[in-house]
Protein backbone atom coordinates (compact mmCIF):
# COMPACT_ATOMS: atom_id res chain seq x y z
CA UNK A 1 0.00 0.00 0.00
CA UNK A 2 1.36 3.73 -0.95
CA UNK A 3 1.72 6.20 2.00
CA UNK A 4 -0.68 8.34 0.26
CA UNK A 5 -3.45 10.22 2.62
CA UNK A 6 -6.67 10.04 2.38
CA UNK A 7 -7.00 6.08 1.36
CA UNK A 8 -9.81 4.37 2.57
CA UNK A 9 -9.11 0.89 3.80
CA UNK A 10 -11.61 -2.33 4.89
CA UNK A 11 -9.62 -4.51 7.37
CA UNK A 12 -11.95 -7.83 7.42
CA UNK A 13 -12.21 -9.88 10.43
CA UNK A 14 -10.23 -6.94 11.92
CA UNK A 15 -9.77 -8.85 15.22
CA UNK A 16 -7.71 -7.39 17.60
CA UNK A 17 -7.32 -4.18 15.68
CA UNK A 18 -3.46 -3.75 15.86
CA UNK A 19 -3.31 -3.27 11.79
CA UNK A 20 -6.38 -1.44 11.49
CA UNK A 21 -4.76 1.49 14.22
CA UNK A 22 -1.61 1.06 12.93
CA UNK A 23 -2.78 1.68 8.81
CA UNK A 24 -4.60 4.85 10.40
CA UNK A 25 -1.87 5.71 12.41
CA UNK A 26 1.38 5.05 10.04
CA UNK A 27 -0.73 6.37 7.09
CA UNK A 28 -3.72 8.55 7.54
CA UNK A 29 -5.81 6.11 6.00
CA UNK A 30 -9.45 6.14 6.88
CA UNK A 31 -10.32 2.21 7.95
CA UNK A 32 -13.08 0.35 8.44
CA UNK A 33 -13.03 -3.10 10.70
CA UNK A 34 -15.41 -5.41 10.69
CA UNK A 35 -15.86 -9.22 12.67
CA UNK A 36 -18.60 -10.90 13.84
CA UNK A 37 -18.33 -11.09 17.15
CA UNK A 38 -19.66 -7.66 19.22
CA UNK A 39 -17.49 -8.30 22.04
CA UNK A 40 -13.95 -8.02 18.96
CA UNK A 41 -16.00 -4.77 18.24
CA UNK A 42 -16.28 -3.08 21.49
CA UNK A 43 -12.75 -3.73 22.28
CA UNK A 44 -11.64 -2.31 19.25
CA UNK A 45 -13.41 0.72 19.75
CA UNK A 46 -11.25 1.23 22.97
CA UNK A 47 -8.42 -0.03 21.60
CA UNK A 48 -8.85 3.14 18.82
CA UNK A 49 -9.41 5.17 21.32
CA UNK A 50 -6.25 4.78 23.57
CA UNK A 51 -4.06 4.60 19.83
CA UNK A 52 -5.64 8.29 19.54
CA UNK A 53 -7.57 7.05 16.01
CA UNK A 54 -10.69 7.13 16.64
CA UNK A 55 -11.51 9.57 14.35
CA UNK A 56 -9.84 7.60 11.24
CA UNK A 57 -11.32 4.08 12.20
CA UNK A 58 -14.87 2.34 12.35
CA UNK A 59 -15.94 -1.08 13.59
CA UNK A 60 -18.48 -2.50 12.96
CA UNK A 61 -20.49 -6.02 13.32
CA UNK A 62 -20.93 -7.58 10.07
CA UNK A 63 -20.80 -11.13 8.02
CA UNK A 64 -17.88 -11.19 5.80
CA UNK A 65 -19.66 -13.10 3.59
CA UNK A 66 -22.60 -10.54 2.91
CA UNK A 67 -20.64 -7.02 2.98
CA UNK A 68 -23.05 -3.99 3.19
CA UNK A 69 -20.53 -1.74 1.34
CA UNK A 70 -20.97 -0.40 -2.35
CA UNK A 71 -18.47 -1.59 -5.06
CA UNK A 72 -15.07 0.10 -5.27
CA UNK A 73 -15.45 1.87 -2.03
CA UNK A 74 -12.56 1.03 -0.57
CA UNK A 75 -8.75 1.58 -1.70
CA UNK A 76 -7.08 -1.58 -0.38
CA UNK A 77 -8.85 -4.66 1.52
CA UNK A 78 -6.85 -6.62 3.97
CA UNK A 79 -7.60 -10.08 5.85
CA UNK A 80 -4.88 -10.57 7.87
CA UNK A 81 -6.91 -12.76 10.77
CA UNK A 82 -10.03 -14.30 8.37
CA UNK A 83 -8.77 -15.71 5.48
CA UNK A 84 -8.00 -18.85 6.14
CA UNK A 85 -12.02 -19.29 8.01
CA UNK A 86 -13.68 -17.79 5.09
CA UNK A 87 -14.91 -20.75 2.47
CA UNK A 88 -15.89 -18.70 -0.84
CA UNK A 89 -12.69 -16.41 -1.23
Amino acid sequence: MSNKKGRYVLDVGCDIVVTSCYIAKTFGCKVVGIDVSERIIDRSNGRAKREGVEDRVEFRVEDTQSLPFEDNLFDAVIGEFIIAFVEDK
